[in-house]
């Protein structure tokens, strides 16, 4: 199954980590902290989110937290199509 996980580590395995591929990457893996996703790439993997969500990423969701591991960005895609699936939750 390739899920939207999976196709977050393949991203960075494939931009950030194809020139080290010695570098062992999980779920778990602290990409900000340790130095495998900067700035630049970060910018590239929002687009990589915007088109797997299909719309723009909202600001707010734009935060270090939410980019501190594969497993993080993958909860957070989740999140954010929970919303989109149901608009009217939480909000008057």
């Amino acid at each position: 199954m390739n899920t939207d996980q999976d196709k977050i580590i393949q991203w960075i395995r494939e931009i950030c980590l194809h020139d080290e591929p010695e570098i062992v990457l999980t779920e778990d893996s602290v990409l900000l902290e340790e130095g495998l996703l900067d700035s630049m790439k970060v910018v590239q993997l929002v687009s990589l989110l915007e088109d797997m969500l299909g719309r723009p990423l909202p600001i707010d969701e734009l935060k270090a937290e939410n980019f501190e591991s594969p497993k993080r960005i993958a909860a957070m895609i989740r999140k954010l199509r929970d919303t989109n699936d149901n608009p009217g939750s939480g909000r008057s």
